[in-house]
């Protein structure tokens, strides 16, 4: 009987701000861009119709309603990112321990381990990959969703033992279409 080695890649992460407004901003535009699109397409219909309208009948105050319309439909994704953003910082000043919070965590071909530090009290967690509902790789970090807007983030710098690659090669074995891998980082 030959003995294979589990594979397990160690991580960390301090509790960020700014990380934290840039899963939000990732959240917004990746998870929520039907919405976006649902919401901005339909200004841009609305704004089309009154344009047409306020050309045929050469109603300038129709027109300025399509201009407005257009404006809208152009900054509804920054105005969704602006106000995650708002939430996100309002939640943090409400949570005194945000700045004390750290993650550990690792991983196995099984799922993670994952302790939750808040200054001296630890709390463990073991979740299994089936636990984990969608996973996401950007340049610097990795979300994975634990709930429909409640991600872990893991930032790639703070891999401690083993690699980045060796733990999307754990995630995509686990996750399987469940993870969304940026592929070109991979060395073939």
């Amino acid at each position: 009987k030959v003995l294979r080695r589990v594979k397990m890649v160690k991580a960390h992460y301090q509790n960020d701000l700014n990380e934290y407004k840039r899963f939000g901003i990732f959240h917004t535009l990746r998870a929520r861009w039907w919405y976006i699109a649902m919401l901005s397409g339909l200004f841009l219909v609305c704004g089309a119709g009154l344009l047409a309208l306020g050309i045929l009948r050469g109603d300038a105050g129709i027109v300025s309603c399509a201009a407005i319309c257009f404006v809208v439909a152009c900054g509804f994704p920054f105005l969704n990112c602006y106000l995650q953003v708002s939430r996100i910082k309002q939640s943090v000043a409400r949570n005194r321990n945000f700045n004390e919070t750290e993650q550990h965590f690792t991983f196995s071909e099984e799922g993670l381990s994952l302790q939750i530090r808040i200054g001296n009290r630890a709390s463990d967690y073991e979740v299994p990959y089936a636990q984990i509902l969608k996973a996401y790789e950007t340049n610097t970090n990795f979300y994975l969703y634990i709930g429909r807007a409640q991600a872990l983030i893991i930032n790639k710098k703070d891999v401690d033992e083993g690699s980045v690659d060796e733990l999307c090669a754990l995630l995509r074995k686990g996750l399987k279409k469940r993870f969304r891998e940026k592929k070109k980082l991979r060395k073939s």
